[in-house]
């Protein structure tokens, strides 16, 4: 809605075609403006304000119990709990003019049936350099239950490998919140016991004071990487309570 205060007129801008259930949680746009998509938790909905479409995407896709949403590179990411009312870790990724696309524009990043709920959802995207050739990179994370873990993915966007792994202890019935620090390309994690955080940045090492004040030096993740025999393999880290 457009709301003209000098003339007090009201003007539609957008009429959903279909019904989003409860309040919207999530919505992100494209660098237009122009397309976007709108999520509740069981209801996602691709629109193009400009020429009037809109695709349902959970009844297209049979998503459900949607945990995040992000744009990257004219492509639209949703990441879910459910497919086929399947538990599980999708990540969908969408061509942003989704209603003219074909279906080789569409294809799932993530798709692993398991019986785990997750929650505490985050998807951000990072700039990364391998073998001298710069690429964008994935972060996915989220807190699983009855492991009670608190998993960080960083996923090579082109090959849809996972790059690393890190998990590390985070009880089920207790909040957190994870952000990527896009200055320093760190991942922070707050939760109850604290701030900690993941060095996803192309820097090999870096020192840090401790509040504290103890000395410690910081390896990042990508500094491991010469452990990898071939590049499909997969670097873990888990990191106990």
């Amino acid at each position: 809605m457009n709301y003209n205060y000098l003339e007090k007129k009201l003007t539609t801008i957008y009429k959903f075609e279909n019904e989003i259930g409860r309040q919207p949680d999530f919505m992100v746009f494209d660098l237009s403006q122009s397309r976007a998509i709108i999520a509740s938790t069981d209801d996602v909905l691709w629109v193009d304000v400009m020429k009037n479409k809109e695709v349902d995407i959970d009844d297209r896709f049979q998503l459900g119990d949607i945990k995040s949403l992000l744009y990257m590179d004219k492509k639209f990411y949703v990441l879910a709990n459910k497919y086929q009312r399947k538990l599980g870790y999708f990540l969908l990724e969408l061509d942003i003019r989704l209603a003219d696309a074909g279906p080789e524009k569409v294809r799932y990043v993530i798709k692993w049936e398991n019986k785990l709920e997750i929650d505490d959802a985050r998807l951000y995207s990072i700039q990364s350099k391998t073998a001298g050739e710069s690429s964008r990179d994935l972060v996915v994370s989220y807190k699983s239950i009855h492991v009670n873990s608190y998993t960080v993915l960083i996923i090579n966007i082109d090959s849809g490998r996972i790059k690393y792994r890190h998990d590390n202890y985070q009880l089920w019935e207790s909040p957190v919140l994870g952000f990527l620090n896009t200055f320093s390309n760190d991942f922070v994690i707050l939760n109850k016991d604290g701030t900690s955080f993941l060095p996803l940045g192309d820097n090999e090492k870096r020192s840090i004071y401790n509040p504290d004040g103890t000395y410690r030096m910081v390896h990042s993740l990508p500094s491991c990487s010469y452990l990898k025999v071939a590049d499909s393999n997969l670097l873990t880290f888990e990191r106990a309570k």
